[in-house]
This record gives structure tokens, C-alpha cells and sequence, in this order.
């Protein structure tokens, strides 16, 4: 049966107000908890909704929503009524601080979602090993809605960048682009690929923004123009990701809350054979894991925000036993794109980027260093089968992890994303991995 979601109207000017009443009815988890689907119409996230329904009923818990400051009309819809409105919701406009930064960010000093996961920590020990793989050698195949020219994933010449591989990319969705480039058409989610490829390995010294790995290689695929996907052409992009372009790690910033696709499973079980780390986003908005994040040959990533110094679980991510790790989700300052009046491409910086999208590209650029910093050769020499290097990262990734006084394994995965831990790690000798370390994946776990 499909889980019952709550849509709020809110009066315009009141979104803040009435997102702080929210955050107040959440004990357990932080961030935001509403999410446009229409103008003035928001879904309250399933998480959010399911700490305020305890010991409520739904009479009560009705109740309390329509008293919430600015809220004039609450509506319960079905789960696949709201992925509909979620899919076909027209593009959100960019934040207001959508611009360059006023100034550089003080020296030695990085973003909350970096410094949260260590990733200065494992930057250190990758630049300090004399052996290390160069980054740039390392591939990830990003499977979203393509790309943009933006200046930190630059230099770009002549259309072309030593960082995003356009050229070895496709896309499947649009007939009359050779070019996985996204073009920011008005519904969907226009420029999410470039937003989340800028958290994966984007790079702009003088403000001091950095990606999870500054200067890996990206493959972009375009595959959708929502966040909310069919895998119509996912298992194609994985298979081509893999096997004409060499990617070790593939990155999905996508769900579908629907079901498995068998065609899907195939291409997660190749990956998974031929020693490529997937990983990919739990999901936004509602409890349930997303596919493909549920299979169990990827990595599934939940998210946490910040409230001060203190890490806590995001309110508006999936959780339960498909998680695997989580990582930030939420209050992420990323590069960005909009169209201007003449259908010019305009690049800047925002502020209150959220989803699992970025929880994602935090493990999966991680996942990228892990390999560099080892080297591809000395892992597939150390390791005969290619799905004990799968086996080793996810071991160690869960190993290595930070765990904060009261976390819930059962519902946020092993913990936060130590980057910095794992990266240092001994690697597991061969004969402690086993090949069911992952169960099958035509069954999902």
C-alpha cells in the first residue's frame, strides 16, 4: 500500500516561519523538512511526518499542521501522487544569494559538509603518499541530467575540460543533442548534474570551493531531467560507464521509489564483478529507500545536516536498512546555473543546497581518492576477483566511519563518512572478503 504523504499550502512570505515551526515538531533529526511541489505547496518529508505522528492519531496530527503559523490548507495525498507532483513540479528558481561569494572563505578553514566527512584529513594523507595514483586518472561515470559549462569544473576550452569528459559521455534522452549537456529545460530539476558535479570534484582556489575529490575525472551521462527517475536507460548508462569508458566509480544522484528493474540488477551485478563502486542516493521526502540506492550491489547514502557544531541525521532523507552510510545532505553551498531572459547560460555559487544527491557525490568522490590513494593496479593485483575491491571499500568505509552518540544503525547506516580514517586504513587481506559480503542483488536486500 502506498505510504499517505502531507501537502501544505503556505502563504506567500511565510515558507520560514512555518519550516521553523516544523523543525521544532522533530526531535531526532534536523534540516528542512518541506519541499516545493507547486508554488506555495509543499510535502512535508515522511520522516519528518512520522516523528510528529508519535502517539497521535491522524485526526491530531492534522491538527497540528493546520496550526502551524502561515499554513492555510493541508491535503493527504498517496505516495504516487506525490512522486507525480514531484516529477513534474516546475523548476525551482535558484536562491536568492545565487551570485559569486563576496569573499574567499578564511584560510584553513573549509565547508561544514568537508570538514564533516574529513575530507581535508584524507586530502592530506593522498598528497603525502609518494605513490599515490594521480586523481585525474581515476574515472567516475555521473549519471544525472548531464552538465553545464561552469567555471569550476573548468578550465573549459574550446568545449572542452580536462576534468569533464563530455566527449566519452551520451545522452540518451535527447535526440537532437550529441552531447550530454543540460539544457535547463523549465520543469524538472535543470542543472542538478552541474550542482552535484561541482560537490563531486569541482575546484575554484580563489574562493576556496572544493569538491569531495578536486580534479577527478567525470563521464557525464544524461539520462533524465528529473531527480525522480524511470531506469528506462540507467542500466545502458552503467554498462557503457564500465565497459567503453573504463569508470571505477559510477555516481547516481537519482531515485526511483518505485520497483527493481531486472535489466538494472544485471548491470549492478557487471559493476559489481568487474570491481566498479556504485553508489547512490537514498532518497528525498519520503522513509522508504529509493531503487537505486535499494539494490544491494550499490552503496546507499542517507544524509545528515548540522545544527552548530552538533551532526545530526537530515530530516528530509530515506533511511531504514537500505542505508549504508550517510554524509551531507543538507545546507551545501554549490556552484549553479539559470538560464537569463535571451536563454543564456548564467553561472554563480548558492547557498541551501539538500537532498541525498549530495550525500551521494561526498561517498562516491571518497570512493575515487580511496582508489587513487591505493593506486587501480596495486588493488587489482592485491585482489583477484574485481568484487573484493567493492567489498574492501564497503568494508572499511563502515569500519572507518564516525558514530555519534545515538546513532541509529538500523535506520542511518554504520554512521558518517570518515574519509580521512578510511583513506588510512589497512586494506583487508583477500581471503577475510567473501563474494556474498553483498547478497545477490536480484533479491535487494
Amino acid at each position: 500500500m502506498s505510504p499517505s504523504f502531507y501537502v501544505l499550502t503556505v502563504a506567500p512570505g511565510r515558507f520560514d516561519s512555518a519550516e521553523i515551526v516544523v523543525s521544532r515538531l522533530v526531535k531526532h533529526s534536523a534540516g528542512r523538512s518541506l519541499t516545493p511541489v507547486r508554488p506555495n505547496q509543499y510535502v512535508l518529508s515522511r520522516a519528518a511526518l512520522l516523528e510528529i505522528r508519535a502517539g497521535r492519531s491522524d485526526a491530531e496530527v492534522l491538527k497540528v499542521l493546520r496550526r502551524i503559523p502561515g499554513v492555510t490548507a493541508v491535503r493527504r495525498l498517496r505516495g504516487d501522487e506525490v512522486a507525480e507532483l514531484l516529477r513534474t513540479r516546475p523548476s525551482v528558481p535558484p536562491a536568492r544569494n545565487f551570485d559569486r561569494p563576496r569573499k574567499p572563505w578564511k584560510a584553513g578553514k573549509h565547508a561544514w559538509n568537508l570538514d564533516a566527512v574529513k575530507l581535508p584529513e584524507a586530502w592530506r594523507a593522498y598528497r603525502e603518499k609518494s605513490d599515490a595514483q594521480p586523481l585525474p586518472e581515476i574515472r567516475i561515470g555521473h549519471i544525472d541530467t548531464g552538465y553545464t559549462e561552469h567555471e569550476v569544473l573548468g578550465p573549459w576550452r574550446a568545449h572542452h575540460s580536462p576534468v569533464v569528459r563530455a566527449d566519452l559521455g551520451i545522452n540518451f534522452i535527447d535526440d537532437d543533442l550529441s552531447s550530454p549537456m543540460d539544457p535547463l529545460r523549465p520543469a524538472g530539476n535543470p542543472g542538478h548534474g552541474t550542482r552535484t558535479m561541482a560537490i563531486l570534484t569541482g575546484k575554484n582556489e580563489a574562493i576556496g570551493f572544493y569538491g569531495a575529490a578536486p580534479g577527478v575525472t567525470v563521464v557525464p551521462y544524461r539520462i533524465t531531467e528529473s531527480v525522480l527517475i524511470n531506469q528506462k536507460y540507467l542500466d545502458q548508462a552503467i554498462r557503457h560507464a564500465i565497459d567503453d569508458n573504463g569508470c571505477d566509480v559510477i555516481s547516481i544522484s537519482l531515485g526511483d521509489p518505485c520497483l527493481p528493474v531486472s535489466e538494472v540488477t544485471r548491470a549492478l551485478d557487471h559493476a559489481y564483478a568487474r570491481g566498479v563502486i556504485v553508489v547512490a542516493a537514498a532518497g528525498n521526502v519520503t522513509s522508504e529507500v529509493t531503487y537505486p540506492a535499494r539494490y544491494s550491489r550499490t552503496i546507499g547514502a542517507g544524509g545528515i545536516t548540522h545544527k552548530g557544531s552538533k551532526l545530526l541525521p537530515w530530516t528530509g532523507s530515506s533511511r531504514g536498512i537500505y542505508v549504508d552510510i550517510c554524509a551531507p545532505a543538507d545546507d551545501i553551498y554549490r556552484a549553479d546555473v539559470k538560464l537569463d531572459g535571451n536563454g543564456d547560460y548564467v553561472y554563480g555559487y548558492a547557498p541551501g543546497g539538500d537532498g541525498t544527491s549530495y550525500a551521494t557525490v561526498h561517498v562516491s568522490g571518497t570512493a575515487a581518492l580511496w582508489i587513487a590513494y591505493h593506486g587501480r593496479g596495486y588493488l587489482r593485483d592485491r585482489y583477484e576477483h574485481g568484487w573484493q575491491i567493492v567489498a574492501a571499500f564497503f568494508r572499511l568505509m563502515q569500519e572507518t566511519a564516525s558514530v555519534p552518540e545515538g546513532w541509529d544503525t538500523h535506520l542511518y547506516g554504520a554512521g558518517i563518512l570518515n574519509a580521512g580514517a578510511l583513506l588510512n586504513a589497512e586494506l583487508p587481506a583477500p581471503g577475510e572478503l567473501r563474494p556474498d559480503f553483498f547478497e545477490a542483488s536480484e533479491t535487494t536486500r
